[in-house]
């Protein structure tokens, strides 16, 4: 029995789910989709695929499949806890926890970026390790990750859990030593930054020729700790922030957790489109510091901004 899930998407109410299997070539062969136990049959329409005849042979490009399935289990966690029943018409298969398989194969490279970041931190002798945002608020925090040899210095505008340094990330070389991090990182900050690019001169200040750094961001998520809520970055938009001019390279940039955007109003306008497209909640990038940088932006974004950062 041959298959696989290229994708799945979880809605209120509603599985969607694309993929290709053998037993659909068999008349009564069928998918279900099953949680906590509970079948759900499910409207299932075949597409052709005609990239699995090499592999499997020309019978193979009738396998692929589209498949639409109401659900509504007793549960409202339920999100996470899909399974695929797959019947060729003799027996049945049970997919188990697609949804985490397919989570991880979609994290794959942004987790590669991160993986080799903190393993740089643990093969340094002694490494001095900053953290831009890292105040414990949201229970994303990455602390458990710096190994006992490292120097950590967690910095934020405002005082609170695991916080050593209060200040500005716009100004970050008027609070912390020049030239001095070997690791930086910053989870879920940038996007409150009035000014990243300024940011990124002040980064360059503090950290060492050579040094790396892992910034993880959004590039599409609701508008969140509002007022302080600036940006959403594309993992191509890195690169006009890191690069040669502000003394930086990217090592890597990269998209994670898609995700289906669907206005709350459907007209005929050009929104309607998008439940048929792929947004990414994350957005991250890896990157070195190659150089110095000339670049300064004199303006003060706290003359800008009048309220205080939400607590």
């Amino acid at each position: 029995m041959k298959h696989a899930i290229d994708r799945l998407r979880t809605l209120p109410s509603k599985v969607l789910c694309e993929g290709w299997f053998s037993g659909l070539e068999h008349p009564n062969g069928g998918i279900q989709i099953v949680i906590d136990g509970e079948r759900f049959t499910a409207d299932v329409k075949t597409v052709l695929r005609p990239d699995l005849a090499a592999s499997f042979g020309r019978n193979a490009e009738k396998w692929g499949f589209q498949l639409t399935c109401d659900v509504r289990p007793s549960r409202t966690d339920w999100y996470g806890s899909v399974q695929v029943l797959l019947n060729d018409g003799e027996r049945e298969y049970l997919v188990d926890d697609p949804v985490r398989i397919q989570y991880e194969a979609q994290r794959r490279e942004a987790s590669a970026a991160e993986l080799e970041f903190f393993r740089l931190i643990d093969e340094a002798s002694a490494p001095t390790v900053l953290e831009i945002g890292s105040r414990k608020r949201s229970g994303n925090a990455k602390t458990d990750r710096i190994p006992d040899h490292a120097q950590y210095t967690g910095f934020d505008i405002a005082a609170g859990d695991n916080v050593d340094v209060i200040g500005d990330a716009h100004v970050m070389s008027h609070h912390l030593p020049k030239n001095h991090f070997d690791f930086v990182f910053s989870i879920s900050t940038f996007e409150h930054l009035l000014m990243p690019w300024k940011a990124a001169v002040e980064l360059n200040a503090v950290m060492k020729q050579g040094g790396v750094a892992f910034i993880h961001s959004h590039q599409a998520w609701p508008v969140h700790d509002a007022p302080w809520d600036f940006y959403r970055f594309s993992k191509f938009g890195w690169h006009g922030i890191f690069n040669r001019y502000s003394g930086f390279e990217v090592i890597a940039s990269e998209h994670a957790e898609p995700a289906t955007i669907i206005p709350e109003t459907q007209m005929n306008n050009p929104a309607t489109f998008l439940s048929r497209e792929t947004g990414y909640l994350m957005s991250v990038c890896l990157i070195r510091k190659i150089g110095g940088t000339d670049l300064q932006w004199d303006a003060d974004p706290m003359s800008i901004i009048s309220t205080a950062y939400p607590a």
